[in-house]
Formats: structure tokens, C-alpha cells, sequence
């Protein structure tokens, strides 16, 4: 079942990153298109003198927009904080992306503005950020804010659903009512962003709320398993009551919480949540949280949980020479570079030489992965067929490889021509000839030269030769042992039957009373026939 990027609820769930305040290496251009947003021409709005402002303090500032142009994190930092002493709800962040992790010789103090007047109608115009990633500076915008210039009230805003909203100290938007953009967009044409929702401005003093997962892994206690959480607690939060339940998160599973129909752990400081395992699968931890004796907005998180491993063993670590993303046929299509790193790695224990990586392209494996492109609400495969070492093929991964580099090219499907040619019908023998099986020598396997394919669903069902120059290869770890292989494709292989002399004979059903021979594969022994 294909599942959207990201099955996290961030109504007070933070995603705090730490980062130094230094320029680093600019990070590779997102290659996501679409959803652009032509501005209207701005309207001059006048601005409050200088000695309007008093300064509240140090607040946090998320981005959810540069990420949208860039391969970044949504990161969240300090920011300085104003407010205008005529206009409460006004408030001005001074240089917010001075503490950004890629600002660079940001030496001049720039204000943005955000217009919380009403906190059901907030709104900021065109900001220059002063991000330079190679391509100009980043300027951001709202949707809301636009609109105002245009028509100077926030009418089409409100009626749009593109205002953002103030409640306890915390300013946030919908999701894809921001705005962003470089040197590379003509001026006033913008790409909406916040897609995942994670923007937000914690105003200086805002009480703390938020509800952080940490994983632990599985546990073991007096012969019974558990999965292990670390849950963080807002000091400010009255109570949490925190369930695990099997499937996606639903209203009606938070509401079964909040009845007490579901049992739940009722929590007032964080630590330690032991939840009953007893199968792997797809469960979410529903948190509910109240504040000031009111019920407040669930939090969840979904996760593919397989510590069971049921059918499968864990090997260690095998190391993945990517060949799909960064070895392809059209290199613009994704601009980025084929990397080696260390995945994950398991072996069947049903069909050996049959092996898959875990999660090859999440961002614990991959460079280019962040918790804002990849979808870390489960697990992501990938099988490579290596039983009969001569014939190695690799499955579809018919979800895609949990990486979405924005709504374009968007989901990406991995697969071998191998396997599309079995897909079809064909025979080993008839696939041999078209010369696209990889092959495992030892602990290595690799592919021939465009022998691997990667298909976008918006490019029509077409499929893209991978491989182009012959990146891909798979060191698998020492552990997988390289008997198996060669014992899958001796069980396999079609016997052949010779006398003692050497002479080649029938089937075995054919063969008259006597002793032969028997190769099977690389294997071969005596047999007696009576």
C-alpha cells in the first residue's frame, strides 16, 4: 500500500534539530516542480518607525521552506524577537536566519515581519532571507501576505484558508500556503512550501507543549517483549494520556483514548513508555494532551515496527554503491551523485541467497535523505535475488524507495530489467540471452551497465534505464555466507547423469540399474539406480 511522505502529526510535536551557526558546502538543489505561485505586484505598506519595537527575547524559529528549494532538514533555531509597542501582535524577527545552519556573512541586521494582529489571520510579506545557496538569495513569502498586498485586507485569505493562526505563543500555517524562491524563478513567481507543515514561530515566554518520540527498540522484560519509547513532555502540559494501537492513526483510535474505551498510560513528567509487542507491523503512539484542564490536539506517530524479523535474519551491515538515483539515463532529472554507504542488511530465512536492505535510501543511509523528503512511517525494501549467483535479479519496489524529492518526479520505482522481463513471462533462459542478470561473485554482487530501471509515475508509465555506467554494487557482509548461494542453485539446477566413462545419459526415471553419476549445479556425487 503506498503510503504519503511522512505520517507524522506536528500540531505540537517538535522536530528540533541541532545545528552549528556555520556556512557549510551548499546542499544539492531539490529537484521537485510544480506548485508555483505567480505574485501580485506589491502594494507599499508603511512601516513602524524604529523606535516602535521592544524586544521580548529569544523565541524558535522552524523552517519549512528553503527544504522546499534545497536538500536540507527542516531546521529549527533561536531567533531574537520584537514587538511593536502600537500595535500588539505585531512582531519583527531580527536577521531569523543569521542562526541557520547554510547563512553565510549575514553581518546586517533585516527584519521580517509577521502581522499576528488577529491571531486567527496572521500573514507576512516577502522577506529576503539572505540565504544564498548558489542560486541568489531566498526569499520567503505567505500567501496570505500576497493577497493582502493585492487587495489590502486579508478577505480572499480568510476565505482561501491561507492565513496562519496564533494559540499559545505559537504562530503556524497551513500546509502549502508559503511561499519561496531564488535567482532561478523569474521575480514575483514563487514555489509554495510548508508542504509538511512544520513551520512555526514559538514566540518568547509561549508554554512549552510539545510531545517528542525517541525510539528505544525493542525490550525484553521478565520473558515478555516490549517497544521501548522515550516520551518528552512539555513542563506546561497537565497530563498525557499515550496508547500504541495497530494501523494508521485515526480521530475515532484518539477518541477511543480519550473515552477510555482504548487503554492507555496516563503520564504528567516523560521517561521511559513500554508498550506490549507482540507482532511487527504498522502502529501508531497516540498521545493526548491536556493543558489548562482543556483537551488539546493529539499527537502521533506512525511506524513500521519488524524487530520479530519474522522470515527474515539480520546480517549487519552490507555496503550499497548506489546505482539507481545517481546512475541514470537522464542525470538532469535528478542532479545528484551515485555514493557509497552502509545499509542495513537481512537474509530470508526461508529462500537463502535471497536478501534485502533496509531502508537503503532513508536518511540514516543516504545523504540526500532528510526527515522532510523521505517517508519515515515504515520500512522500505529492497530485494535482491541472489539464489542462483548467476542470475541475480531485484524485485520492484512497487511503493517506491520511500525517497520523494517533492510532488515531481515524486515517487520513484526501483526494479532490474530482469524482473520486469519475469513480470512478462519470460524464462530464465530467454533473459539470459537479453544479457541483464547481475551476478554475485563471493560477497559481491553487481549489474552490467543499464541492466537496473527507475520509473516516476508522472512520466507515463515509462521506465529509465539505471545503471548507466555501472555503478551499482553490493558488498555483502561476511556473514552471508557465499555456500548459500551456490547450494540454492545446486537444489535448482536440472541433474544430469553420466556413467563412470564420462558418458552423458537421460533422466534419472530413464536410466538401467547401475552406478552414475549425478551434477547438479557445481555439485557432484554417486548415485546407485536398482
Amino acid at each position: 500500500m503506498k503510503r504519503s511522505l511522512l505520517r507524522f502529526a506536528f500540531a505540537l510535536l517538535a522536530m528540533v534539530t541541532s545545528v552549528a551557526a556555520t556556512a557549510q558546502t551548499p546542499p544539492a538543489r531539490n529537484v521537485a516542480k510544480g506548485n508555483e505561485y505567480r505574485a501580485a505586484a506589491p502594494r507599499k505598506v508603511a512601516k513602524a518607525s524604529e523606535d516602535t519595537w521592544k524586544d521580548l527575547g529569544t523565541g524558535r524559529y522552524r523552517d519549512d521552506m528553503i527544504n522546499k528549494l534545497y536538500i536540507v532538514e527542516s531546521y529549527e533555531f533561536d531567533v531574537q524577537v520584537q514587538e511593536n509597542t502600537e500595535k500588539p501582535g505585531l512582531y519583527r524577527l531580527v536577521s531569523p536566519y543569521k542562526n541557520y545552519p547554510y547563512a553565510a556573512n549575514l553581518t546586517e541586521d533585516t527584519y521580517m515581519v509577521i502581522d499576528a494582529t488577529n491571531p486567527d489571520q496572521v500573514f507576512f510579506t516577502d522577506y529576503d532571507t539572505g540565504v544564498d545557496m548558489g542560486n541568489g538569495n531566498v526569499h520567503i513569502s505567505s500567501i496570505a501576505g500576497d493577497l493582502y498586498q493585492k487587495s489590502g485586507n486579508l478577505d480572499q485569505a480568510v476565505q482561501e484558508g491561507t492565513v496562519g493562526s496564533l494559540a499559545d505563543g505559537v504562530i503556524t500555517f497551513p500546509k502549502n500556503v508559503l511561499l519561496v524562491r531564488d535567482n532561478q524563478y523569474n521575480e514575483g513567481m514563487y514555489r509554495q512550501c510548508n508542504e509538511n507543515g512544520n513551520f512555526r514561530l514559538v514566540l518568547p515566554g509561549a508554554p512549552k507543549l510539545d510531545i517528542t518520540f525517541a525510539e528505544n527498540g525493542l525490550k525484553e522484560e521478565n520473558g515478555n517483549s516490549f517497544y521501548s519509547v522515550n516520551l518528552t513532555i512539555g513542563a506546561d502540559l497537565d497530563k498525557v494520556k499515550v496508547a500504541m494501537v495497530e494501523g494508521d492513526y485515526t480521530d475515532e483510535k484518539a477518541r477511543g483514548i480519550i473515552s477510555g474505551t482504548t487503554p492507555s498510560q496516563e503520564l504528567t513528567t516523560g521517561g521511559e513508555v513500554l508498550f506490549p509487542y507482540t507482532k511487527d507491523g504498522l502502529f501508531t503512539i497516540i498521545a493526548v494532551p491536556y493543558y489548562n484542564g482543556e483537551l488539546r490536539t493529539p499527537v502521533y506517530y506512525t511506524t513500521e515496527l519488524n524487530y520479530k524479523h519474522e522470515g527474515w535474519t539480520d546480517l549487519g551491515t552490507a555496503q550499497y554503491t548506489e546505482g539507481f538515483l545517481g546512475d541514470q539515463e537522464y542525470d538532469e532529472i535528478l542532479g545528484i551523485k551515485s555514493e557509497t554507504n552502509d545499509v542495513p542488511i537481512q537474509e530470508s530465512t526461508e529462500k537463502r541467497g535471497l536478501f534485502r536492505l533496509v531502508d537503503p535510501y532513508g536518511p540514516d543511509s543516504y545523504s540526500y535523505a532528510t526527515k522532510s523528503n523521505y517517508d519515515t512511517s515504515r520500512r522500505y525494501y529492497m530485494e535482491i535475488d541472489a539464489s542462483d549467483p548467476d542470475h541475480v535479479f531485484i524485485n520492484e519496489m512497487s511503493d517506491g524507495c520511500g525517497l520523494v524529492f517533492g510532488s515531481t518526479p515524486g515517487l520513484m520505482i526501483l526494479t532490474s530489467k530482469a524482473a520486469r522481463y519475469y513480470e512478462q513471462g519470460m524464462t530464465t533462459e530467454e533473459i539470459e540471452k537479453e544479457g541483464v542478470f547481475g551476478t554475485r561473485s563471493n560477497n559481491v554482487i553487481t549489474f552490467p551497465r543499464k541492466a537496473l530501471s527507475i520509473k516516476y509515475p508522472q512520466a507515463n508509465d515509462t521506465w529509465y534505464f539505471a545503471n548507466k555506467t555501472g555503478k551499482f554494487k553490493l558488498v555483502l557482509p561476511e556473514n552471508a555466507s557465499v555456500s548459500n548461494a551456490v547450494t540454492d542453485k545446486n537444489e535448482t539446477t536440472k541433474p544430469e547423469y553420466y556413467t563412470l566413462e564420462g558418458v552423458k545419459m537421460g533422466r534419472g526415471g530413464n536410466l538401467t540399474p547401475g552406478i552414475y553419476v549425478k551434477k547438479q549445479g557445481s555439485k557432484s556425487t554417486k548415485v546407485i539406480v536398482k
